[in-house]
């Protein structure tokens, strides 16, 4: 059943930003601290994990929740302490 809905509902409604969790947040907050303190950062999955003191698999799934989101991005250069290659995350870069 399709519905009527007017151009204005449906850009408020596109215009929410999507509510993060209590450990997205947690995740975000390193980010925004290191960025405040004028040190952005750019942190494997596993460096993040051991940086924050919980699991990999915690760290990676929050992580991938806030690319979708749009808080974070990945690139690529980084090294997992074995030495294998990994993306590096980091806050999105606003092009001016």
């Amino acid at each position: 059943m399709r519905t009527q809905m007017s151009n204005t509902s449906l850009a408020a409604f596109r215009s929410i930003e999507p509510v993060l969790q209590p450990k997205e947040s947690e995740v975000l907050d390193v980010f925004v601290i290191a960025f405040m303190r004028d040190m952005p950062l750019e942190i494997t999955r596993e460096a993040l994990a051991k940086h924050m003191g919980w699991k990999e698999t915690s760290v990676g799934g929050r992580v991938n929740s806030l690319i979708k989101k749009g808080r974070l991005e990945e690139i690529a250069g980084g090294k997992t302490a074995s030495g294998y290659s990994a993306k590096l995350i980091r806050l999105p870069v606003v092009e001016q």
